[in-house]
């Protein structure tokens, strides 16, 4: 976004923006030379001291985050299973995995990378964000390059298979995404959980599936009922 300012008003920016760069400050013939400024500075009023009361206009590069507080709060937000229902998303991180989403039934709403270039996805825009913008919406200690925020299906549909799995109160996260990814490498296609097992979407479970998630159907039910009329 580039704007042209009066030296008082570009000084209101500078102190309400995270990051501005001044193009050029001009009075008279005389230009002074690029130079940053971060948050909260007090260069400008330097630089209105050396103008010495000349007419001068100042040329003013802002950069807005791409990441909106609205936007980190719902993220943040995705880590419960309320705000997962609430929104009908859940977020995927790290590029292995987001680069097998397109060839899953997941729909990809929101995809943010501090490196674009590395996932290459077609049909799919990727924002650049900044390694600290990152930080703030990713729910690992160390956070990988890229985050996928991905639309939860509407419907959950058993499928008709001669194997799967049922788990009946399985609570640790990490146990679900080990089970996953188990049945994903012996070939079982579904696991059939009881209601009060674990969500699959809790941003740990995914990340314990490694990437299993996308080919293992995982329905939730009453399993009494679903197992009193299985055949």
């Amino acid at each position: 976004l580039f704007v042209r300012f009066l030296p008082h008003i570009a000084r209101e920016f500078v102190l309400m923006h995270t990051h501005i760069l001044i193009l050029e400050i001009v009075f008279g013939k005389q230009k002074i030379a690029v130079r940053d400024f971060p948050r909260g500075t007090t260069r400008i009023q330097e630089c209105n001291r050396s103008c010495r009361g000349n007419k001068y206009m100042i040329f003013l590069k802002i950069f807005v985050d791409m990441l909106t507080a609205h936007t980190i709060k719902i993220i943040q937000s995705l880590d419960k299973k309320k705000y997962r229902q609430k929104y009908n998303l859940f977020l995927v991180e790290g590029n292995k995995i987001i680069k097998e989403l397109p060839n899953s039934d997941y729909e990809i709403t929101e995809l943010y990378s501090t490196d674009p270039d590395t996932l290459n996805l077609e049909n799919s825009k990727v924002h650049k964000i900044q390694p600290a913008e990152l930080k703030k919406i990713s729910f690992l200690q160390t956070p990988k390059d890229s985050i996928a925020v991905c639309r939860i299906p509407k419907e959950e549909k058993i499928i008709e298979t001669s194997i799967q799995i049922i788990l009946d109160g399985i609570q640790d996260p990490g146990n679900l995404g080990t089970i996953i990814r188990l049945a994903d490498w012996f070939g079982i296609e579904q696991i059939i959980c009881s209601n009060d097992t674990v969500d699959v979407y809790n941003p740990k479970v995914i990340q314990a599936t490694m990437g299993s998630f996308l080919r293992v159907n995982v329905v939730y039910t009453n399993l009494e009922s679903y197992l009193t009329n299985y055949k």
